[in-house]
């Protein structure tokens, strides 16, 4: 789930914890999971069958099956339900009950402010130029983006003003002193 994928990636701990959150229920053929406009009550996750969901809006269909996840966009933003989920036949599906996916999801982005705390406070060009208690601030605000390799990250030249910081794999820089840069 692409949506789910941006706001949260998981540890072998933090695994523990949604499985320890989930519990499975039966969806009988042909009934209705959840219904546009309804509260946003938990999170689902296809463990068997298949699922119609149906954009209200602009009557957009996707089909759901094994592995699917759905259901998370009401409860990140505290929206009513944009869709509606019909079992399409006898499914079982893994169901997160709103309070357990908001402490998951909060814990996540804890754990990830104090790594990206850490990661700036180990970076020595920083710490030469900025108070430790902007870290905190910094921390804050940064955003991750996810590259394939090739992609670029910067050229020379064009927009100046953004700090980049490996948080995860190699960047290579390329001109007149090549080298590669790892985490922070």
């Amino acid at each position: 789930n692409k949506v789910l994928g941006d706001v949260i990636s998981l540890t072998e701990e933090q695994c523990q914890m949604f499985v320890d959150a989930v519990h499975l229920v039966q969806v009988p053929k042909d009934t209705e999971v959840f219904q546009e406009g309804n509260k946003g009550t938990a999170f689902f996750i296809v463990q068997e069958g298949y699922l119609r969901l149906t954009r209200g809006d602009s009557g957009r269909e996707i089909k759901l099956h094994r592995g699917d996840t759905f259901g998370e966009l009401a409860l990140l933003y505290d929206e009513p339900r944009r869709e509606t989920v019909i079992a399409l036949m006898d499914c079982k599906l893994w169901v997160m009950p709103q309070l357990a996916f908001r402490n998951i999801c909060q814990t996540f982005a804890h754990r990830r402010h104090q790594e990206f705390v850490a990661m700036l406070n180990a970076i020595p060009a920083l710490q030469a130029h900025v108070d430790e208690s902007a870290f905190m601030t910094l921390a804050t605000v940064m955003e991750e983006t996810v590259l394939d390799e090739g992609d670029e990250v910067c050229v020379k030249g064009e927009e100046q003003g953004v700090l980049f910081v490996v948080y995860e794999g190699i960047c290579t820089v390329q001109g007149d002193r090549p080298r590669e840069l790892k985490k922070g």
